[in-house]
């Protein structure tokens, strides 16, 4: 009897190919974006994004409405795009927008303002400059 499976990988997973040559530490100098705060909680420096009971990053409170999240910048353009992805555990995920905050090239904050979804759920920052 020959079985047949299927998987439902969740959230959403996308396959891009690696750079040619493959980067593995950032130059000096390369532009980099955090997450430093989510509805004014602290984000740790080093987050393991584990979505299980007793593993979480952070816990927030309930919130009646959109959460601010804080991004901190370095090397980013103030002219750049800036975005935001929020993955909740199940389903699908919602990018958003970040507008420049405050600072220079060299140091700057970005906000982002979204519904955070119920549950567990992942934030990502991802910012481009503009070409030169």
């Amino acid at each position: 009897m020959n079985a047949v499976a299927t998987w439902d990988v969740q959230p959403d997973t996308n396959v891009v190919a690696p750079d040619d040559p493959v980067i593995l530490w950032l130059p000096d100098g390369a532009p980099t974006i955090e997450v430093i705060s989510i509805a004014g909680t602290i984000t740790p420096v080093d987050p393991h994004a584990r979505l299980e009971l007793g593993q979480e990053d952070i816990t927030i409170p309930t919130l009646s409405g959109d959460a601010d999240i804080l991004l901190q910048a370095t090397n980013v353009d103030p002219l750049a795009t800036v975005q935001v992805r929020i993955t909740p555990k199940y389903g699908a995920p919602t990018i958003v927008d970040a507008a420049f905050d405050s600072g220079t090239l060299e140091q700057a904050t970005w906000l982002a303002t979204a519904a955070l979804p119920d549950g567990y759920f992942t934030v990502q920052a991802h910012a481009v400059n503009p070409a030169p």
